[in-house]
């Protein structure tokens, strides 16, 4: 019962690690390639087949098989100011309430996000710690490390942290910091929603069920929006509901196979109980097997409709259907009804 991870990510609007500055991979796709479902090549740009690039921009491998990609490159690096800051799973109300407050007044170059955790026995936390509930604030800022320093320091002087790792380092260390916590062989179940605001009613409801999460490895993640990635319209590309400031993801995961009802169920609650301070949409990079109407859900009824044209037009079969699919017109209109 494991998500399966995206490998079309760049097509589906794909997370990095800044896209408060530059609207991430979706925003840097500048021109692509394609095979189509009658074996035929397609280029796609803002001046070629625009049409087909704007749904390639968040709409996945609905319309074919990308062959070549090329981005607008943004510079970083090589050094930048990132990490995480370690706090006690008792001060996670605090942290929140900081963190909302916080990150409305944060620059466009800082990304960050909180993660209600369970401290794994590693040697930068405190022993007493070790398998105790945290809450962690991680971020980067791509510009110049001195001003990074500058943007994480109210976060440094907030509260009591076990462990403070922002600093220096290499771009390219800082983009493999959570490897090991995804490595593979663990089963997955991921539940996400768009967070209009904040609200205490939210914060209390992540509270209860960080203290009944059900595994050392399951996570509540909320990460940072807003930035570029608000500032560009809802029509110039198929990755849709810019402009939530906060994008939750709840991540449950073990390694049992005889515990998966428990874990799923864990995640499900929440996101349940989440549901009265969300949108109603979803990120589509977060989706699992969910079914039809979390896909609509994911790129809302306008964005939808159109994407649902383009599918007519490129693979009116639905060749292309191993993915977050976009039926053609008829079978949109079936599962819908």
């Amino acid at each position: 019962m494991g998500r399966r991870r995206p490998r079309d990510s760049s097509v589906r609007a794909g997370n990095d690690r800044r896209p408060r500055l530059d609207d991430g991979d979706c925003g840097l796709h500048a021109r692509g390639r394609l095979w189509l479902a009658h074996a035929q090549a397609r280029r796609a740009s803002a001046d070629e087949n625009a049409h087909l690039f704007w749904g390639l921009r968040g709409g996945g491998g609905n319309f074919g098989i990308a062959t070549a990609f090329e981005f607008r490159l943004h510079p970083v690096g090589p050094v930048v100011t990132a990490g995480a800051i370690y706090f006690r799973g008792e001060d996670a109300g605090d942290l929140l309430r900081f963190y909302r407050e916080w990150t409305e007044q944060v620059p466009d170059e800082l990304t960050t996000a909180v993660t209600l955790a369970t401290a794994a026995p590693v040697p930068f936390l405190p022993k007493e710690v070790h398998g105790k509930r945290v809450a962690i604030v991680s971020g980067c800022y791509a510009e110049e490390p001195e001003d990074g320093a500058k943007a994480f320091q109210p976060l440094k002087e907030f509260g009591s942290p076990v462990a403070d790792l922002v600093g220096r380092m290499p771009y390219t260390g800082m983009q493999t910091l959570v490897d090991e916590v995804f490595a593979p062989g663990a089963h997955n179940y991921f539940q996400s929603a768009y967070l209009p605001a904040l609200h205490e009613e939210a914060i209390e409801t992540l509270l209860r069920a960080h203290e009944r999460v059900a595994s050392p490895d399951s996570k509540i993640l909320l990460y940072h929006l807003g930035g570029a990635v608000a500032r560009v319209g809802e029509n110039e590309t198929a990755f849709a509901q810019r402009n939530a400031p906060y994008l939750l993801n709840i991540a449950a995961r073990w390694t049992d196979p005889a515990e998966s009802d428990l874990h799923v169920a864990w995640a499900r609650e929440l996101h349940a109980a989440m549901t009265p301070f969300a949108t109603g949409g979803v990120y589509v990079n977060f989706l699992g097997e969910e079914g039809h109407d979390r896909v609509r859900a994911a790129y809302g009824e306008r964005t939808y409709r159109r994407l649902v044209e383009l599918k007519n037009s490129y693979d009116p079969t639905n060749f292309f259907r191993v993915n977050q699919n976009i039926p053609p017109g008829p079978a949109a209109d079936a599962e819908s009804g």
